[in-house]
């Protein structure tokens, strides 16, 4: 395998890892600060749930788009990349408003949300690895 698909692999793991993580702690800080009252329902709770791990996906997101697109002087990759991602996190917020809570829509939401940060951070590493090449053939 070559050195750019294990670091890809790599972080791509590593990002998904930290989406978990990040959104399950902000979701449980989040909930202890939430007042639910007795007339919510589960899908309620649901919703905000799918939110709260929606925003989480949509900082790292930006964050590698944004790590992606330094040091680059055509603005175009930024825009791509944010495009991308952000077609799938308003996939996610579709989800949320017209799909009924359930067990296939919790899991089309997360792998559209696992997408939107794959791509940028598998981008980034090859933007990284290539100007590390690159500088190791000028030296």
């Amino acid at each position: 395998m070559s050195r750019i698909v294990k670091r890809s692999i790599l972080w791509a793991i590593l990002a998904i890892i930290a989406y978990w993580i990040i959104g399950w702690i902000v979701k449980d800080i989040y909930f202890s600060m939430a007042d639910i009252g007795m007339d919510e329902t589960l899908e309620d709770i649901w919703k905000r749930e799918m939110g709260v791990y929606t925003v989480v996906a949509a900082i790292i997101a930006g964050i590698c788009c944004l790590g992606c697109a330094d040091g680059v002087e055509n603005e175009e990759i930024l825009y791509y990349l944010l495009g991308i991602s952000g077609i799938a996190i308003g996939a996610v917020f579709l989800i949320w408003l017209l799909l009924p809570m359930s067990t296939g829509a919790t899991i089309l939401a997360n792998l559209l949300l696992i997408a939107a940060i794959v791509f940028p951070v598998v981008m980034w590493v090859i933007k990284i690895t290539v100007n590390q090449d690159d500088e190791k053939e000028e030296s």
